[in-house]
């Protein structure tokens, strides 16, 4: 491995606003270059899906843009979805079996009971129709504390899905009319 990873807090909780989870530093048995603190929180802001890393109790302690727009673009105050936030008392807050189904998967990767979890759900707005995939997974290569939860715009895919399903109803429809059937 290139880098040898520092947990700042050792697995505590980290306050609001507090610094980046982790401080990278090379070991200079594998590394011949390294990206710099800057390179490594662009890389995570360039990512189209929403990121946190939370820890074993669902403290949030990290999120990149994505996530940060996300929230801010959907009405979410930041007590729900900020650095220091409880993920499992959002999901405990909403109510339905989208979120329920969640909060149960994320339970099991956090005390090992899965290696990772991944749920399809719908999350519409006033105005549009969208899905998302939500996967939780072990934090890979660092402390076996933290889960990295992720939320992927599937939105695409299952429209096109209802499209095609639309399109084999009017065709039985007609067939089926037709005399034929």
């Amino acid at each position: 491995h290139c880098y040898i990873y520092i947990l700042k807090n050792k697995c505590r909780r980290l306050e609001r606003n507090s610094p980046n989870l982790w401080a990278f530093i090379p070991d200079p048995r594998f590394c011949t270059h390294m990206l710099d603190h800057t390179a490594q929180r662009s890389l995570i802001d360039s990512l189209e899906e929403q990121v946190c890393v939370i820890d074993q109790e669902g403290i949030i302690m990290d999120v990149n843009r994505a996530w940060t727009n996300f929230g801010s673009e959907n009405g979410l105050t930041p007590e729900f979805a900020s650095v220091g936030s409880n993920y499992l008392e959002v999901l405990f807050a909403d109510d339905t079996c989208e979120s329920t189904a969640a909060r149960l998967g994320i339970i099991e990767v956090l005390n090992g009971s899965r290696a990772n979890f991944h749920l399809e759900y719908p999350c519409h707005s006033l105005t549009n129709k969208r899905w998302f995939m939500m996967r939780i997974t072990g934090l890979t290569g660092g402390p076996k504390c933290f889960f990295v939860i992720t939320h992927h715009n599937i939105t695409q895919r299952k429209l096109a899905h209802e499209s095609l399903a639309e399109s084999e109803d009017r065709l039985t429809f007609a067939f089926l009319g037709s005399g034929d059937g």
